[in-house]
């Protein structure tokens, strides 16, 4: 069988600029910059303004006016809606060797994840996502833009790997698994927003490809991100299509900042 080909080097795509409407991530989109001049550095000093600029949550105001948000037009906006089926783009990740480890160091590794996932999800709307602490880790579900779950996941990495280097533990104990899918809100037993579906479950196994360290991401992550604009096909590096331990094959790309 012949290995698949990958888009990311084919050519496929055209170089085209897109002007993307978020103000929080266009901040490198000047002169002319490309995806190699990416730095999770400028992105992190940049928090504060796109924070002010973003406006109230929906934790502080029961409901948008009617009118608009951004380009698209409304007329109506609840917290959720239970049963609305959507396609989202999700980040899974979690602590390799978590319950390995002491009391003691599981407390450790999961306060310093937890401090990083909160400064780096103020950059957004709380609108725009939904998390959920998973024990060993997080599941953030975006609903706005994949571009979201890819520089949130490659900023925690940065970031986990300098804390855990400060901290005594292993700068490449987290693994990050990234995918598009459908799935459908619920409400959880604490009437909470949650999401059930298959979204989930393959955003899962993406992950638990990954290595110790190393983002992983779906073909149709890879797909979602490369139509928004072809620069970003350069951050992703196709390493096969394993199959998980129920016999499904997943077309995996390996991410990283640097091409």
């Amino acid at each position: 069988m012949t290995p698949p080909r990958d888009p990311a080097r084919s050519g496929k795509y055209c170089r085209s600029r897109l002007a993307f409407p978020l103000d929080y991530f266009t901040f490198w989109r000047i002169a002319g910059a490309t995806v190699g001049t990416f730095s999770v550095a400028a992105w992190k000093r940049s928090v504060p303004a796109r924070t002010a600029a973003s406006g109230p949550s929906h934790r502080q105001h029961s409901a948008y006016p009617a009118g608009s948000i951004g380009d698209f037009p409304v007329t109506e906006i609840e917290p959720h809606l239970p049963s609305r089926a959507l396609v989202a783009s999700f980040l899974f990740t979690d602590l390799v060797g978590y319950s390995k480890g002491t009391a003691a160091e599981q407390y450790a590794a999961k306060a310093t994840l937890s401090a990083i996932l909160r400064s780096n999800l103020a950059a957004l709307r709380d609108l725009d996502y939904r998390i959920k602490d998973t024990g060993d880790g997080a599941l953030i579900a975006f609903t706005s833009s994949p571009e979201h779950a890819l520089y949130m996941a490659l900023a925690i990495a940065e970031d986990f790997g300098r804390a855990a280097g400060e901290a005594g533990f292993p700068s490449n104990s987290l693994r990050t698994g990234l995918h598009v899918g459908s799935v459908k809100e619920s409400i959880d037993l604490e009437a909470r927003p949650n999401f059930v579906g298959d979204g989930i479950n393959a955003t899962k196994r993406i992950m638990d490809f990954a290595a110790p360290g190393q983002i992983t991401a779906s073909r149709a992550f890879f797909d979602a991100v490369a139509s928004l604009d072809s620069a970003y096909a350069d951050l992703f590096r196709h390493v096969g299509a394993p199959d998980d331990k129920h016999g499904r094959a997943h077309e995996l790309y390996a991410v990283s900042p640097s091409p």
